[in-house]
């Protein structure tokens, strides 16, 4: 089975997250709740995120893409970190602190997150642009940890804020608490596995298996969780 997902990881976390996506696309009528709403425009803005990484594939694939092949291949784009950093790391980020923003009812908490989404953006252009070989040839570790830290950190800010105003009831069946338990577990663990990518040589054959695995089985735990949340939580109730 190691063999037949490592063969296959691409395809599978695609599919995956396609299949979310769509679950999202056939139950999107039925939630008439904006901050659910919110979060399903949010899987399809990963999917958005997904489909368009794959285009050093694309590009080595299809023949219609051959007059822009060599522009792009030999340029400073011709892998796809560039787009993970500024899509998933940072944009993404903030999507989820805006999700967050909207479920909460603390002030101050819904303050913290308000200059979050401002000083974050600023902090990102601050790194990617000293650390701009490896913006486009690799992750740039500081950028990763700090959006981590922030997305686990705001998952705290909203538990603490159901727990603390008579919220508790919420929990039972909660959509959010769902999706943003397990984005916390997602970020929890991927993270550690780009900290300590430098320490570990590339043709190291155990860690050249055990990482794509550990991704994989950390995408289809989150993805399927969303799909859990869209098709049996009741948002009008959260």
């Amino acid at each position: 089975m190691t063999d037949f997902i490592l063969k296959n990881y691409t395809i599978l976390t695609k599919g995956v997250i396609i299949l979310c996506s769509l679950i999202g696309l056939l139950v999107f009528r039925n939630h008439r709740n904006f901050n659910t709403r919110f979060f399903i425009y949010y899987l399809w803005f990963v999917l958005l995120i997904e489909v368009v990484a794959s285009y050093p594939t694309y590009l080595l694939e299809f023949d219609f893409l051959e007059p822009i092949k060599a522009h792009i291949l030999e340029s400073k784009f011709r892998k796809n970190y560039w787009w993970y950093a500024l899509t998933w790391n940072v944009f993404g980020v903030l999507l989820v602190l805006n999700y967050i923003y909207r479920l909460l009812k603390n002030q101050q908490f819904k303050t913290i997150i308000k200059y979050t989404m401002i000083g974050f953006p600023i902090i990102a252009f601050v790194l990617i642009s000293t650390k701009l070989d490896l913006f486009f040839n690799g992750f740039i570790v500081g950028l990763i940890l700090i959006a981590c830290a922030i997305v686990l950190f705001s998952v705290v800010l909203y538990i603490v804020d159901v727990l603390s105003n008579d919220r508790i009831l919420e929990f039972k069946g909660s959509f959010s608490l769902i999706v943003l338990g397990a984005l916390f577990i997602w970020w929890l663990v991927v993270t550690p596995i780009v900290f300590f990518e430098e320490y570990y040589h590339p043709r190291d054959p155990g860690y050249r298996r055990l990482r794509p695995l550990i991704l994989f089985f950390s995408n289809i735990f989150m993805y399927i969780s969303f799909s859990i949340a869209l098709l049996f939580c009741k948002p009008q109730n959260h």
